[in-house]
């Protein structure tokens, strides 16, 4: 690391013009063409992980016809609706993409439901399932199991949970319209050849945001598992 104006490269540039200044201006053209030149050949080297090309979204990358896809460089746009906080600046996404978006939201909107319409299968199972005889400490401990399907179901801590849920998962979706998305990520490989996303990056405010708001549901369905095995 460098202080501004005492870096390597500032050193080198006060070289430069200090000869540029000795070249007199009648032979300043070659050497306005070298430093062109040069810094022409800095722009043309690429970025060490290609922009809009996040693995974790390689199924739409840019080049295919058969889907919507991602614009191969990042461009600005106005138009966005569902990743709105990309409008007016540099990004991956484009309005035509955001059908893919929106249909992998509702693909885990429904998702979430269907553990629902499964809980409440095994509920009227194991009440279907009841003998006409039970002894006492059998049935104290089938109601208690019958109790914890109503703390599960209840739907205030079940609404904080999933509405969590769902805006992390939109967030997860607008992440593909990032251009530096590597900063935000832990790769392995090569960017000449296959890379992989091991790990995204979360603040820690992040993880503790979504638990706060699906601890209770978290506790309850502990509670579920621990009264059905019971």
């Amino acid at each position: 690391e460098h202080a501004p104006g005492r870096g390597p490269c500032a050193r080198s540039m006060g070289r430069e013009v200090g000869v540029a200044r000795k070249l007199g201006p009648m032979n300043l053209w070659p050497f306005r063409l070298l430093v062109l030149h040069a810094a022409m050949q800095v722009a043309a080297q690429p970025a060490e992980h290609p922009q809009c090309r996040d693995p974790l979204f390689e199924t739409h990358w840019a080049g295919k016809n058969d889907i919507q896809t991602l614009n191969e460089y990042p461009h600005v746009k106005t138009n966005l609706k569902m990743c709105p906080a990309f409008n007016q600046r540099a990004s991956c996404c484009h309005q035509t993409f955001e059908s893919e978006q929106g249909k992998y939201f509702t693909f885990w909107r429904r998702s979430f439901e269907e553990i629902f319409l499964r809980l409440n299968q095994h509920r009227e199972a194991v009440i279907g399932s009841l003998p006409a005889t039970l002894p006492r400490t059998d049935k104290e401990q089938y109601e208690v199991a019958l109790d914890s399907y109503k703390k599960l179901f209840d739907l205030k801590p079940q609404t904080r949970c999933f509405t969590k849920l769902l805006t992390y998962a939109a967030g997860m979706m607008c992440f593909a319209c990032r251009p530096e998305w590597f900063h935000y990520a832990v790769v392995a490989g090569q960017p000449t050849s296959v890379e992989s996303v091991i790990r995204v990056r979360l603040a820690r405010s992040v993880c503790l945001a979504l638990w706060s708001e699906c601890e209770d549901f978290g506790l309850a369905a502990v509670a579920l598992t621990a009264a059905v095995r019971d």
